[in-house]
């Protein structure tokens, strides 16, 4: 995805933290950060913190410019439609299978 985006950049690279709880993932489970390193996802979990100030976008705005940051965005989106597209059928699926 990011290479997609950076291509002909270099590459994106960010370590910021996340607004989900440790509780959820455990103190010592390292996902209590984003790690991106060379347009690679090393560790952490893409919440909405790292959509608003001094997120992902944000940083990628500050580095590449508005124009990249929106097809970001735009990857996201169709990327998050794709998912909610594929669970939503999974779930009506499983409703239609387990009523009958």
């Amino acid at each position: 995805m990011f290479n997609f985006v950076t291509f002909g950049l270099p590459p994106f690279s960010l370590k910021a933290p996340i607004k989900v709880s440790g509780e959820y993932w455990g103190k010592t489970s390292g996902e209590l950060e984003i790690i991106l390193n060379d347009n690679e996802l090393l560790c952490g979990v893409i919440d909405k913190a790292q959509f608003g100030k001094y997120g992902i976008i944000h940083s990628f705005q500050e580095l590449y410019g508005a124009q990249s940051a929106g097809r970001l965005l735009s990857v996201f989106s169709r990327l998050f439609t794709a998912y909610l597209q594929v669970g939503g059928l999974l779930i009506s699926c499983l409703t239609s299978v387990s009523t009958v």
